[in-house]
C-alpha cells in the first residue's frame, strides 16, 4: 500500500539523515542508499516483511 511505501521511505530518510523536503537527483539517492545501508539490520529495518522482498533487486543484493 502507499502507506507502507511511505513508511519505508521515512525509515530510509531517517537512517540517511535526510530531512523531509530535501530535493536530490535519483542517482544521488540510490548512491547514498547503496553505500550507507549495507548491514542486514538496515535492510531488515527498511524492508521488514514486505511481500516484494523475493523480487526486489536491492533486497536480494544482500543475499549474495
Amino acid at each position: 500500500s502507499s502507506r507502507r511505501i511511505k513508511s519505508m521511505d521515512l525509515v530510509v530518510m531517517e537512517k540517511l539523515k535526510i530531512k523531509e523536503g530535501t530535493v536530490m537527483e535519483a542517482d544521488e539517492a540510490f548512491s547514498l542508499v547503496n553505500s550507507q545501508l549495507v548491514n542486514p539490520s538496515d535492510i531488515n529495518d527498511v524492508c521488514g516483511t514486505c511481500k516484494w522482498r523475493q523480487k526486489c533487486l536491492w533486497y536480494m543484493q544482500d543475499e549474495e
